[in-house]
């Protein structure tokens, strides 16, 4: 026992602190597996042209964000262009 006047027991907190992140833990993991499993079994109801048309559609948007991706390079690489020659210009006065 100890001296406090809270009458603070260790060996009692570190049991429920122990026994409370166990339970936490275990529902996590409950979690995990019932969210894996329900995307598992999600992909069961898509048919084959399905699947397809949906990988297209994902391809034809990553093709989609890489030509904008070119594009606003580009147009940053101009602006640079632009403010090292105003930053020169300026630097000659």
């Amino acid at each position: 026992m100890s001296d406090s006047h809270t009458a603070f027991n260790q060996t009692t907190f570190n049991s429920a602190m122990l026994g409370g992140t166990s339970l936490f833990a275990a529902a996590m993991v409950s979690t995990l597996q019932a969210a894996a499993a329900r995307n598992a079994n999600g992909w069961e109801n898509w048919s084959r042209s399905q699947l397809e048309r949906a990988l297209e559609l994902s391809e034809a948007l990553r093709q989609r964000e890489h030509a904008r991706v070119v594009v606003l390079e580009r147009e940053l690489m101009q602006l640079k262009q632009v403010f090292r020659k105003r930053g020169a210009a300026g630097a000659r006065k």
